[in-house]
């Protein structure tokens, strides 16, 4: 429980020590900047998830009763808020071939299909910066080839699409980045520590939540002589930080004394419970001192244990 509790609540019967993330003003300005940057960056990473320039082109063809194909060939391009569409018409259809999408055939990765009809030549997708696998545009040619040689064919229609998936993919990325961020954000100020001396009861308390985890923890209070303090190197620190709540401390205590003109500040603080066995118990740690906290609550274990 690496948290600087204050007591939150002193009468003659019980003692309160507490601590909610939620509620300190560093949480405050944190969520405050968190929703400054994350707005802007989930909207952006859905707009290039669902919004990317995205190109289709549809070839639709009938045969006539003179066995002439005849073609309406059109293009849909969706940029973002603007979609732009045109059609062009192709009459007495002859082949489909590919076509390399760069000059330099050695490099060729991409493929364009070109439809011959007439004297002419028109690309199956227009835009100069669109190209396909050879199997795509493969499969497409013998489709369409297939349809030109088989006059029982009266009718043809396929299309390509072509959706920027880099783009996509830094969308979904984005917007997975921010999503992870918040939920962490609000999963750590979530956290809420609690430990409660109740005289009523003759119990400590103690309670670590967060969402999705829960731990109460009770220990008896008649068994507990008083708590004390104690500062301990960083380096050392590091080595415990992640003892559980009530297990001893008196070796590490005593392993924190050796050397101890050597430690170099920064020093961390425990606070542990003195057990009338002569035992320690780790309670929680601060990065901060608790003084304050140990003789309020030592003044209220004395004065239970007096009545």
């Amino acid at each position: 429980m690496t948290n600087h509790l204050h007591i939150t609540k002193y009468t003659p019967a019980t003692v309160r020590l507490s601590q909610s993330n939620l509620r300190s003003p560093s949480s405050v300005l944190l969520i405050i900047l968190a929703v400054i940057q994350s707005v802007p960056l989930f909207f952006g990473g859905f707009m290039f998830f669902s919004k990317p320039v995205t190109i289709q082109a549809k070839l639709e063809c009938d045969r006539n009763s003179r066995q002439k194909i005849i073609c309406e060939l059109s293009q849909l391009k969706t940029n973002y808020f603007r979609s732009d569409r045109s059609v062009v018409k192709i009459e007495n259809l002859k082949e489909a071939q590919i076509a390399a999408y760069t000059p330099n055939l050695e490099n060729v990765k991409s493929y364009q299909i070109v439809l011959n009809h007439q004297n002419l030549s028109t690309p199956f997708m227009t835009d100069d910066d669109v190209g396909f696998s050879l199997n795509e545009t493969r499969n497409k040619v013998n489709k369409i080839n297939a349809f030109i040689g088989d006059i029982t064919q009266e009718k043809l229609t396929t299309e390509l699409i072509k959706e920027p998936i880099l783009l996509r993919t830094i969308g979904i990325f984005i917007i997975l980045l921010v999503t992870i961020a918040i939920i962490l954000l609000i999963v750590n100020l979530s956290v809420y520590s609690c430990i409660l001396f109740d005289k009523s009861t003759g119990t400590i308390t103690i309670i670590n939540r967060r969402i999705g985890k829960g731990q109460k923890i009770t220990y008896p209070l008649s068994r507990v002589e008083y708590i004390i303090e104690n500062k301990i190197s960083k380096n050392r620190f590091e080595k415990i930080k992640k003892l559980e709540v009530l297990q001893p401390t008196d070796k590490i205590i005593a392993r924190s004394q050796i050397g101890k003109q050597k430690t170099v500040k920064p020093y961390f603080h425990i606070v542990s419970l003195k057990l009338n066995s002569g035992q320690c118990l780790f309670l929680y740690d601060s990065p901060y001192s608790c003084t304050y906290e140990v003789n309020l609550i030592n003044h209220f274990i004395n004065a239970s244990q007096s009545e």
